[in-house]
């Protein structure tokens, strides 16, 4: 009984690592990549065809950090918008992801004035500031997204 139980219970443990291990490594990836072309594209690798939601928005950033990187204007336009499809998408399966919503926050604002796109960033910013949590691995980023938080103590 003892081996059977092992038996179903390993696969499982093994499966959560795996996805905890890609996740840490996605947001480090995510930390380089916009400075970082080799970044985005390890970002790209790891994130594509992933089941996880927040890794899927992962791979939807590296699209829109790849496109930061070409230097075709329809490259570019097209690597955002599909970047953004997946966000959006992300967001609407998971509405109460912060993760989520710092990457999206995070690509939506460093968009061009001349790119025309649906924002999200005040509803993103509201909501963030609303659910802030200083341990969260990318508290660092919402806090230079949105100073406000910079003061704020830990929920």
């Amino acid at each position: 009984m003892f081996f059977k139980s092992i038996f179903f219970i390993f696969p499982f443990l093994l499966f959560t690592s795996i996805q905890t291990t890609d996740l840490e490594n996605a947001r480090s990836y995510y930390k380089k990549a916009s400075s970082d072309k080799k970044q985005a594209e390890l970002l790209e690798k790891l994130c594509k065809n992933k089941e996880n939601i927040t890794l899927k928005s992962y791979y939807g950033v590296s699209q829109c950090i790849l496109a930061s990187h070409h230097w075709s204007p329809y490259e570019k336009l097209r690597l955002l918008n599909k970047g953004l499809e997946i966000l959006n998408n992300a967001i609407k399966l998971d509405n109460k992801n912060i993760e989520i919503r710092i990457l999206r926050l995070s690509v939506e604002t460093k968009i061009p004035s001349i790119v025309s796109f649906k924002s999200h960033i005040e509803e993103d910013k509201e909501w963030i500031k609303k659910n802030y949590d200083a341990q969260h691995p990318l508290a660092d980023v919402a806090k230079m997204l949105i100073p406000e938080l910079k003061n704020k103590a830990i929920n």
